[in-house]
């Protein structure tokens, strides 16, 4: 097959230019195409060139476009020809390496009928071979998915980049079948194959230790709920309460209300709320036409709420608004209108309550913070060692053990109590000793993350930590921060592989104040 090349010059690599502020400064490696003069060299995407040969890169000259089609002017002046030898300096990371490769010639390649295709041996351009576009438009597009893969490791969900990989494997197959010789053919596959292992993520392999935790979790549920069903059978027996649909049928504005008013009855699972202008509010059917509403705006709701809170904290984060409610009937009649119905009946106000019938709270207590039943034997002390001098990796670790345990108070205590931010100019930083999260402010974040590490998650390990930088120095104050790249685990097709999804972070942000222990800055649960 012909092959005919151009008088233009490039070393064909795919590079965008950093930010004018960057360090370092230069141009970020984002592909290396199959017919680059640096493919098979130690170049690696996510590289920053910083040089080529004696040419340094600065903002200020306004350097030509590396790896765009203005960089063939750069060669021009240079007196490159085809194959030329040519070094990059290259940051990598905290690392500065030289990599020599070679200039080539753009080239243009046909078949034995005239007709354009990708490389020597390789498929028509504009042909599709039994496929929905042509290999010139599905080359764009595999090549930007193997592009991308690094950054989705970070930044999107992993699982379902590998079912976009996935989606491409026949026509790679197909590719490498029916085009052997072919160098494109070869590239594609090694880059596909190198993307699909990426994105996968790396195999763990978890002992019952690992995940021991979800065991101790389970019988603590399990243990939750049985105490909360019989708590709530004694009692009923203890308070006498009677069925509901027990009592007479009474008109709520004109009927005898004195007859009914003062019983102790039981409410059978309400779950749908209606609203009146925002206010919430429960009907229970009773005998005949009468009907009975719940207010879930008053005190006693209100505890049943914050209740549930904790129990999501401290055993279960899936407890749903599902109430079994023992109440007082009241001699007070009330309206409420909805978009849909207005509902007229007579008060009940709940004095006990089984949610999901998982926890079981007695409302006879006056306050804001009812224990519900057990409550306080489920309140685990402190169970993780810590010590001041330990490294970052060490502290994440016991931050997942804490997160593990069901202990809120002992992770949130790995947070900064401190801020120490970029002011967003040039690299300074402001510092606040008592700029930290104000208390609970990771109430939701744990319980998002208990959920998680209850569900898909498995465990959390720490790939790599980079080095501590000083960011704030100053007043005798010095504050060092570091970047933690960690791997959460999950299940997948029976291996434990790390991936990442909306509920999952790769990287975390740690800091230490003058020396002492390090703490959590990142805003995030998991």
């Amino acid at each position: 097959m012909p092959e005919k090349l151009d008088t233009s010059m490039h070393v064909r690599i795919g590079a965008r230019k950093t930010d004018a502020d960057a360090k370092p400064y230069g141009f970020e490696v984002n592909w290396i195409p199959w017919d680059s003069g640096f493919r098979g060299t130690d170049l690696q995407l996510g590289d920053v060139i910083t040089a080529v040969d004696a040419k340094v890169f600065t903002p200020e000259a306004r350097d030509f476009d590396f790896g765009q089609y203005g960089e063939e002017q750069f060669w021009d002046k240079a007196g490159a020809k085809d194959e030329t030898p040519t070094t990059l300096t290259v940051v990598r990371g905290d690392k500065t390496l030289k990599i020599t490769g070679k200039v080539r010639a753009d080239r243009f390649y046909s078949d034995n009928d005239g007709k354009r295709t990708i490389g020597l041996d390789g498929p028509q351009e504009m042909a599709r071979d039994g496929f929905d576009e042509s290999w010139s438009f599905w080359r764009e597009d595999i090549e930007k998915l193997l592009a991308d893969a690094p950054d989705a490791v970070y930044h999107q969900n992993t699982r379902q980049y590998l079912e976009k990989l996935e989606g491409h494997r026949a026509r790679v197959d197909h590719l490498t079948k029916n085009f052997p010789k072919s160098l494109f053919a070869k590239a594609i596959k090694e880059d596909f194959d190198k993307a699909v292992d990426q994105i996968r993520g790396r195999k763990y392999d978890l002992t019952e230790d690992d995940i021991g935790y979800r065991k101790l979790s389970a019988a603590r549920v399990e243990k939750a709920q049985a105490l909360a069903v019989k708590t709530r059978d004694d009692f009923l027996k203890k308070a006498g309460a009677v069925s509901l649909d027990s009592l007479p049928e009474v008109d709520p504005l004109h009927g005898d209300r004195k007859s009914i008013a003062g019983k102790l009855v039981t409410i059978p699972r309400l779950e749908e709320e209606i609203s009146e202008a925002g206010h919430g509010w429960y009907v229970a059917k009773g005998s005949g036409v009468t009907i009975f509403l719940v207010d879930t705006n008053t005190p006693k709701f209100m505890a049943i709420f914050r209740a549930m809170e904790r129990y999501k904290q401290r055993i279960d984060p899936d407890i749903n608004d599902v109430f079994e409610l023992v109440a007082k009937i009241t001699d007070h009649p009330t309206m409420v209108a909805t978009p849909t119905a207005v509902y007229t009946g007579m008060m009940a106000d709940p004095i006990a309550a089984l949610v999901d019938g998982k926890m079981f709270i007695d409302l006879s207590p006056e306050g804001r913070d009812i224990p519900f039943a057990g409550e306080s034997d489920f309140v685990k002390s402190p169970a993780v060692q810590l010590r001041p001098d330990m490294a970052p990796t060490e502290v994440f670790g016991q931050f997942i053990n804490a997160l593990k345990l069901g202990d809120q108070d002992l992770w949130q205590n790995f947070f900064a109590s401190w801020s120490c931010e970029p002011t967003g100019i040039g690299d300074q930083w402001v510092y606040n000793a008592e700029g930290g999260p104000v208390p609970n402010a990771h109430n939701l974040d744990y319980v998002i993350a208990r959920r998680v590490i209850m569900s898909n998650v498995y465990d959390v390990r720490v790939l790599t930590e980079g080095a501590p930088k000083t960011i704030y120095e100053k007043d005798g104050t010095k504050v060092e921060m570091v970047v933690l790249d960690v791997d959460p685990i999950g299940l997948f097709d029976g291996e434990y592989r790390s991936f990442r999804s909306v509920d999952v972070h790769r990287l975390w942000h740690m800091q230490r104040v003058n020396g002492g222990p390090w703490k959590i800055v990142s805003e995030q649960g998991l």
